[in-house]
């Protein structure tokens, strides 16, 4: 089983370019110019000078190959003809520029295989014994694995054979890159055509984690299924924090990355898109931890939103963890968007800790279908249209009692200025549908104009309205939301339930007491204003674990 990263199958107007692929993604010409790509009879096609190279990458940004996705191992597919014995066409793969890459090809009854490091070409493969004929379709399919390379090639229609017919082994494989399509025409009425271009990336074993180096993927919605077990999860990582984007344009009703598989977590990815839905995590035992999930219109009043934990239909889909997330701009504020929410947690048990949610147009964080058992602790939850967060359970499956949640510790300001659909203007924290008597609600901050709490059947306590004195609100994405020296956050929470570092990873328990919110206040006597921001602390604390007394007193 294997997820599918890019596919063009060429069907589309006739163009001057090879424009954007079936799935959305745009090819760039890297060497050789763009004058000699077209479009046409759904065919990719390469009429080129004589003598020249072509090198065209898929992904990415149009104009701006630099950016597309780069993978490690992976298989790409493609079907090609050429116009003469002498044409060589195959695939781009492990490039990172043009002075650094390689390229496989047929070529006058030959396979061939060449890397290029830091300028210097060197051919590492070839084979003689095969049969390529000008003017007849071919399937070709290159895998790569570790540091060997393999290819197969044979008649469009026929079937791919066991062997493939080249073999490489070289390191320079290890190091991984972007891919595309590549050509050289000898003669200049020589044509190369090319259609069903497709990369996938082999499914993961429990265990495993897939490490995903900085560029931006565009789809019409990632669909990923790799499966864990209790004792070896699988893990999605962006390899720099944020630096891997995800990108959807597929429209209404889509959401920019789903999975469906138990024991996975996802870890560091920058998501947007323009569906319903930022991530949507249908597996048991799930987690997205330290994501950015922002400008999701969800347009739709059917529903969406930032981070879905479902599935809403099912009792069976349980466990599920959304930790230090930031999340912002999902839905689009009216009052017909109230089911979209920014964390949307629709299962048995599960944690939501140190999340940051902001301009949402449901409620910032809502429990609801089968949700009941869950912690939400230290979040910041505000200028959403309808409220800051919804504690409940209802419709699909039905016959479930939101109960035993633990609500503490939560900054929750600003929400439901205006908006009236519960002709509750200044709601912050709502019990609805059915709910238990084992919630509780502890040391919450509230504020905001005419804020207040809307319980049914909760316990509720420590409570507190007023300004949380943050650093530089703006309720949006931008702003700094650390506490100020003199918060009435600062030392007032209660450690049930309380995560065991902040939003930026720094040890709760280096203070005596807990802080309200998804950040642990310092004192900027101890520490500078960069550190609070950044979360980054001097190296000998950082090291140790130890920071000096005063501090974690929080004073």
């Amino acid at each position: 089983m294997a997820v599918t990263i890019a596919t063009d199958t060429a069907v589309r107007a006739n163009a001057s370019s090879w424009g954007l692929g079936s799935d959305g993604q745009p090819w760039n010409g890297v060497l050789g110019g763009t004058g000699a790509l077209t479009l046409a009879s759904n065919e990719l096609k390469i009429t080129g000078a004589a003598g020249t190279t072509y090198q065209v990458l898929y992904g990415g940004t149009l104009g701006q190959a630099s950016i597309a996705p780069l993978v490690y191992n992976a298989d790409l597919y493609v079907r090609l003809q050429t116009s003469a014995n002498t044409d060589q066409a195959g695939f781009l793969f492990d490039f990172l520029n043009n002075a650094n890459t390689c390229f496989v090809a047929l070529l006058n009854n030959e396979i061939i295989l060449e890397k290029i490091v830091s300028n210097a070409a060197t051919l590492i493969g070839v084979t003689t014994s095969v049969t390529f004929t000008p003017g007849t379709w071919y399937q070709c399919h290159l895998n790569i694995t570790g540091n060997v390379a393999k290819f197969w090639f044979w008649v469009d229609g026929g079937t791919q054979s066991v062997t493939p017919q080249l073999t490489v082994t070289d390191n320079v494989f290890l190091g991984g890159g972007r891919y595309g399509l590549y050509a050289k025409t000898p003669t200049v009425s020589d044509t190369v055509q090319f259609d069903h271009f497709s990369v996938t990336i082999p499914a993961t074993i429990p265990g495993s984690t897939v490490s995903v180096l900085p560029g931006t993927l565009t789809s019409t919605g990632l669909v990923t299924n790799a499966c864990g077990v209790p004792s070896a999860r699988v893990t999605f990582q962006s390899q720099t924090p944020l630096f891997a984007n995800i990108r959807s344009n597929g429209g209404n009703g889509t959401a920019t990355w789903t999975h469906t598989g138990a024991y996975v977590d996802i870890i560091g990815f920058d998501v947007s898109g323009d569906g319903q839905s930022g991530i949507t995590h249908n597996g048991s035992y799930a987690s997205v931890q330290h994501c950015r999930v922002h400008d999701i219109p969800a347009t739709l009043s059917a529903g969406g939103g930032g981070i879905i934990l479902g599935f809403s239909g099912a009792t069976s889909i349980t466990d599920a963890d959304t930790i230090g997330n930031l999340i912002y701009n999902i839905g689009y504020n009216d009052t017909t968007g109230q089911f979209v929410q920014g964390i949307y947690h629709t299962r048995l048990r599960g944690n939501i800790k140190n999340n940051l949610v902001f301009n949402c147009s449901g409620f910032g964080i809502q429990l609801w279908h089968a949700a009941t058992n869950v912690t939400v602790t230290n979040n910041l939850s505000a200028n959403n249209a309808c409220g800051g967060i919804v504690i409940g359970a209802g419709d699909s499956p039905g016959g479930v009692t939101c109960d035993n949640c633990v609500v503490n510790n939560n900054i929750v300001i600003y929400n439901n200025p205006v908006i009236d659909v519960y002709s509750t203007i200044g709601l912050q924290i709502h019990e609805s549908g059915a709910t238990g008597t084992h919630n509780v609600y502890q040391n919450n901050l509230i504020f905001g104009t005419s804020a207040y709490n809307l319980l049914q059947t909760g316990t509720i306590s420590g409570t507190i309205t007023a300004d949380p004195l943050l650093v530089n609100y703006l309720g949006t994405g931008l702003g700094d939301y650390h506490l100020k020296a003199g918060s009435p956050a600062i030392n007032a929470g209660v450690s049930t339930g309380a995560p065991a570092t902040d939003y930026s990873n720094a040890f709760r328990s280096l203070k005596a007491a807990i802080d309200i919110g998804p950040y642990l206040f310092f004192h900027s006597a101890l520490f500078p204003a960069t550190s609070r921001r950044t979360g980054v602390f001097p190296t000998t604390a950082r090291r140790t674990g130890v920071f000096p007394t005063t501090n974690r007193r929080g004073t």
